[in-house]
């Protein structure tokens, strides 16, 4: 633990010596996490601006799992082109880090949006849910599942207003039949995910529900503290016991949504994995369309 501190004490100095990875030339801290960090960073080679996530090998089982998710995400990237999902340049291996090369999204992410606003007026939330279902369709089309989709997970960019959707660091390839294991946040995963099933696109599709609950309102549907605008430290049986216990709930009634988008949210949150809006419906429902 010590050895992964002073790691990151390193990582962290601000870069007065303009240190270098590769080609590229780091700049300030954009985020960071618990085993990983985000710099701006130029690449000398064109100049151009560039994000770099840069995610610490660790030793033991913890570290070769971190060290697997990393590269679950940079060979999904690699991979994808797609105008409302971030994409991927290239990957930096040194002793101590993985450096993985971005595209530089200039905005925020769709949580710090709502930390301002609170929630959106419908039209604004179509047009993300729009851009957002448009992601996860084509990711779907490359059997794909991304598992993770939350409001810290879309980025907004400035000043074009495009939204893209990033972290695809717990996708899931459905080349070898259905997924296993749980992974994702709590309130955002849907209930056979939480129950540790075999599962496939449909999950995205309830997290998708979900994010466009929480725009029009301000907070997601299940959460077992109902109205709390924090939504991240739930544990899963506390977010299965509240969508058993709210099951035969319209969880489209009372909002601000037209008759279109409450049709379309009571869609996604069907219990029921085999009984779920899919992409291709979503991207073609009268609400997004019309």
């Amino acid at each position: 633990m010590a050895a992964l501190e002073r790691l990151f004490q390193e990582a962290y100095r601000p870069v007065d010596q303009r240190k270098r990875v590769g080609s590229y030339i780091l700049g300030r801290i954009l985020g960071q996490g618990r085993s990983s960090y985000v710099r701006k960073a130029v690449d000398t080679r064109n100049e151009q601006q560039v994000a770099i996530k840069a995610i610490a090998k660790m030793a033991g089982r913890k570290g070769r799992q971190l060290e697997r998710q990393c590269l679950q995400e940079v060979k999904t990237l690699l991979d994808l082109r797609h105008e409302n999902i971030v994409t991927l340049r290239e990957v930096v291996e040194t002793d101590h880090f993985l450096y993985v090369v971005m595209e530089l999204i200039q905005g925020r992410t769709l949580r710090s949006l709502l930390k301002d606003k609170f929630f959106l007026s419908e039209s604004e939330a179509r047009s993300v849910v729009q851009r957002v279902t448009g992601a996860v369709h084509y990711l779907h089309s490359k059997d794909i599942v991304h598992r993770d989709l939350k409001p810290e997970n879309v980025m907004l960019s400035d000043p074009n207003g495009q939204v893209k959707v990033i972290d695809l660091g717990l996708s899931g390839s459905m080349a070898g039949g259905e997924l296993g294991g749980q992974c994702g946040s709590p309130v955002y995963m849907a209930p056979e995910l939480l129950r540790g099933q075999p599962h496939g696109p449909p999950v995205d599709m309830w997290s998708l529900g979900v994010v466009l609950h929480e725009l029009v309102t301000g907070h997601v549907p299940f959460c077992p503290e109902r109205g709390r605008r924090s939504s991240r430290n739930y544990s899963v049986a506390a977010v299965y016991s509240t969508i058993v216990k709210t099951a035969c709930r319209d969880v489209s009634q009372g909002l601000c949504l037209s008759s279109n988008g409450a049709a379309f949210l009571r869609e996604l949150l069907r219990l029921e994995a085999n009984q779920r809006m899919t992409s291709p419906q979503a991207i073609t429902h009268d609400w997004l369309t019309s």
